[in-house]
Parts: C-alpha cells; sequence; structure tokens
C-alpha cells in the first residue's frame, strides 16, 4: 500500500512536497493525518530516509508511531492552565 492512500484527504495534496524534500535532503520527519481502515483519523510522527545505494531504484524506508493521545492529552493539558 502506498503511503498516500492512507493520508486524510486535506493533506493528499502536501504529499508532493514531502518527497520532494526527501529526494533533496534525503531525509523526512514530521507529524502526518492518517485514516485507519475503520475511518478514525490518527497522528503519525515519521522519521523517514531515502535509500538509493545497493537498492535496484530508491526506496523511502522509515518508522512511524502513533502519538494520537500524547495529542489529545497536551491539548487537555493547555485547556486547564
Amino acid at each position: 500500500m502506498n503511503i498516500k492512500d492512507l493520508l486524510v484527504s486535506h493533506v493528499k495534496n502536501e504529499f508532493e512536497d514531502y518527497m520532494a524534500g526527501i529526494k533533496k535532503n534525503g531525509v523526512g520527519h514530521g507529524l502526518m493525518k492518517i485514516k485507519t481502515l475503520s475511518g478514525e483519523t490518527r497522528i503519525w510522527e515519521y522519521n523517514n530516509s531515502l535509500k538509493s545505494t545497493g537498492a535496484g531504484s530508491a526506496i523511502v524506508r522509515g518508522y512511524a508511531r502513533d502519538i494520537t493521545e500524547q495529542k489529545k492529552a497536551e491539548k487537555e493539558l493547555r485547556k486547564i492552565r
């Protein structure tokens, strides 16, 4: 599955900018909103890199972690300050 297929619709247009940045800099990191198979929107923090040596064609490899609950907790803490 292409990661672009997971992105929520209003940020899919940012994917091309992400790809241009990772091609230029060799790395990409940040936050992305994705839609799960059940339709829920989640927030992922990602760190990716471009691998082009030793590969038949360049690939993006990396990892992401779900930080949705962390972001919700931070929002609640800001409310009570």
